[in-house]
């Protein structure tokens, strides 16, 4: 499909449902569910109506490649990591490690291959999760102590649709790897969002009251964490 000369490719799947629907996916492209009734015509008129949408979607993935270029984990490439920018060194060495020296990541390899630049750099966000969201954890407990008889075990992974995740009955929060690349004052705020769940696992209004005491600006925050870096879960 072209619009003012640019052209603009789109997935169109259709659905049993009663609407058009349209979602701009993390790869950029157009992707449109449909009633199968409705003419080509009229989706792409629909489409044209949402161009707004889409390009303020495009332009936004297109400001996260500037900040997060990662495609290969190797030289040259770079992650924004707790606010900083990280430039990635790939070099040959008698041992795997991965070492993080003034804002450069070398990935020290004996065998260079993507699979083994990837698993190194993903275990230095484990390991880097590890730290940073336990001193995180340590500097909230405090305030949830009464309720929480002994501070909870972390765990670290990556997960492709929360941020985190809180197990009360296991005494556990889960912590995605993906918001590492995020500044720590909204690292923080998933921290004492997970807490919260200890008082209330739902997100009932108690629940966001129980929120604003630990972070007053939490709606600020998740709106800047979901803006800016919703695109990777």
């Amino acid at each position: 499909m072209t619009y003012q000369g640019t052209t603009y490719p789109y997935f169109l799947k259709t659905k049993g449902i009663k609407n058009v629907r349209l979602t701009v996916d993390k790869d950029k492209n157009i992707r449109v569910s449909a009633p199968s009734y409705i003419p080509i015509r009229k989706i792409e008129d629909f489409i044209i109506d949402n161009m707004g949408f889409i390009e303020k979607n495009i332009e936004k993935r297109n400001e996260i490649e500037r900040l997060h270029n990662l495609k290969e984990y190797t030289t040259g490439e770079h992650i924004m990591r707790i606010g900083d920018r990280i430039t990635i060194a790939y070099k040959e060495f008698s041992q795997n490690r991965v070492v993080l020296e003034d804002k450069t990541l070398y990935i020290l390899l004996t065998e260079n291959t993507e699979e083994n630049r990837k698993a190194y750099f993903e275990k230095f966000l484990k390991d880097t999760g590890k730290r940073v969201f336990g001193e995180v954890l340590d500097r909230y407990y405090p305030a949830f102590s009464q309720r929480i008889k002994f501070k909870p075990h972390i765990t670290v992974r990556q997960m492709s649709t929360k941020w985190g995740s809180a197990n009360p009955a296991k005494n556990k929060i889960t912590m995605n790897t993906a918001l590492l690349f995020a500044p720590m004052d909204l690292i923080a705020y998933v921290m004492a969002h997970e807490l919260c769940h200890y008082y209330h696992l739902d997100h009932s209004k108690a629940f966001y009251k129980k929120l604003a005491e630990v972070v007053p600006d939490y709606k600020e925050k998740r709106k800047r964490l979901k803006n800016t870096y919703g695109f990777m879960i």
